[in-house]
């Protein structure tokens, strides 16, 4: 029992489940590799080429790995934009918009396929030149269960069942995704100056029962193709 006036003991800080495994998914690194070749084949027999490729990396709030406890923990002025300590984050961001015809593909591995997560999604974000996180004006999502097998049709090999690669396509013009098209994301139609931004998420390992390190992932790509005649 406390005396009175005593000083009241600090809460003890819960101990957060261990997410290193020290198993990686960087075995599928060729197997990403062939998808990438493939895709660039197709891109080649639709009259596009690769302007950019860019690599997601950990998201970060302020510095500080995002996983949902840190991110509000350090008190990130970034906001945490629901983060959760169940998920691991990778992120590309302040991609120019898409405009001319071009596209970008999405290549990544399928963590449920993997064994590192239960469920995985990827998406992309549309937010205006200037503004923060409340600023963002849509976005479009697709999990692991719809995009698997996605890989399938640019690297014909069982090779390719844990990787995925999914297509963004601007809905405001011609090249929006067909109504039949499968494995396709259209990016949220605006007449503002804008930026996209990719998220993939992996929740839950099922090994530690938290979120899977972000570390451990293979980090997805995102290849942004754009027509010969594109100026």
């Amino acid at each position: 029992r406390r005396a009175s006036g005593s000083t009241p003991a600090p809460l003890a800080t819960p101990l957060r489940r261990q997410r290193s495994t020290g198993r990686t998914e960087q075995y599928l690194q060729s197997e990403a590799e062939d998808v990438e070749m493939g895709v660039l084949a197709w891109a080649t027999e639709q009259g596009l080429f690769l302007k950019e490729r860019v690599v997601m990396s950990p998201m970060l709030r302020d510095g500080v790995k995002s996983n949902g406890t840190e991110c509000i923990t350090n008190r990130s002025t970034a906001g945490c934009f629901e983060d959760t300590d169940d998920c691991g984050y990778l992120v590309a961001g302040s991609l120019s918009a898409l405009q001319g015809g071009g596209i970008d593909v999405v290549v990544g591995s399928n963590s449920w396929r993997s064994g590192k997560a239960v469920y995985g999604s990827v998406g992309v974000y549309t937010a205006p030149l200037i503004g923060g996180q409340a600023a963002v004006l849509g976005g479009a999502a697709m999990n692991s269960a719809e995009y698997d097998g996605s890989a399938n049709r640019f690297h014909s090999s069982m090779s390719a069942e844990s990787i995925y690669a999914v297509v963004t396509r601007y809905g405001g013009d011609d090249s929006a995704c067909g109504a039949t098209e499968k494995w396709c994301l259209n990016a949220t139609v605006t007449d503002k100056a804008h930026i996209l931004t990719y998220v993939s998420r992996a929740y839950l390992n099922p090994k530690t029962q938290t979120g899977p390190d972000a570390d451990e992932l293979l980090a997805p790509v995102v290849l942004r193709l754009r027509p010969f005649l594109y100026v």
